[in-house]
């Protein structure tokens, strides 16, 4: 797990500078990529337990969240599984939800570089990164600052009738262009 920061250093929270750390960096792509393993692993036991496994794989398939998977199991299990079984279930749910929240914040957090560092990956918080620029906001909000905090709103937002949606598209775009420039691997049929 990531250690915090205890000094202050020159950072970039460009996901592209990632790509001036690979073999750091690889280490998400490899987290992500267990994860998916782990998720299939889940998709077997939904399928066991269900009884019926068309019905089990488009459930499975249906369900996006860590959360709502585990919560499907565990009521189906009710119906189909002893108790020794429901509790060996229940743990083992208790650790997926563990390590959930442990790649949750490795995957959905944002990374960046630092000169100061050149052996390290920053991570930052997503979640906080809003919660900073709403502090902002609301502090510019106020009448004294109206000319600012309608700069601001244009800068991040633009008209508010669009808000955000400029950025965001803008963002999507580059990652389509990200994805396009990824090397294709076939697909084993």
């Amino acid at each position: 797990m990531p250690n915090p920061l205890r000094r202050k250093v020159k950072y970039l929270l460009e996901p592209l500078k990632l790509l001036e750390r690979p073999n750091l960096a690889a280490h998400v792509a490899v987290i992500a990529s267990l994860w998916t393993k782990v998720e299939i692993e889940l998709g077997k036991l939904i399928i066991f337990v269900s009884g019926n496994p068309k019905e089990g794989a488009a459930t499975f398939n249906a369900l996006k969240s860590a959360g709502s998977r585990g919560d499907v199991i565990r009521a189906i299990a009710q119906l189909r599984l002893d108790k020794d079984e429901i509790k060996q279930l229940e743990d083992l749910l208790k650790e997926y939800r563990r390590i959930a929240g442990e790649r949750n914040d490795i995957i959905h957090n944002l990374w960046g570089i630092s000169d100061d560092m050149p052996e390290a990956l920053l991570r930052v918080n997503a979640e906080e990164i809003i919660s900073n620029l709403a502090h902002v906001v609301n502090a510019l909000g106020s009448s004294a600052n109206k000319g600012a905090s309608e700069a601001l709103t244009a800068l991040f937002m633009g008209s508010r009738a669009k808000i955000g949606r400029s950025a965001v598209m803008l963002l999507l775009h580059s990652v389509r262009c990200r994805f396009a420039t990824l090397p294709r691997a076939s697909t084993p049929t």
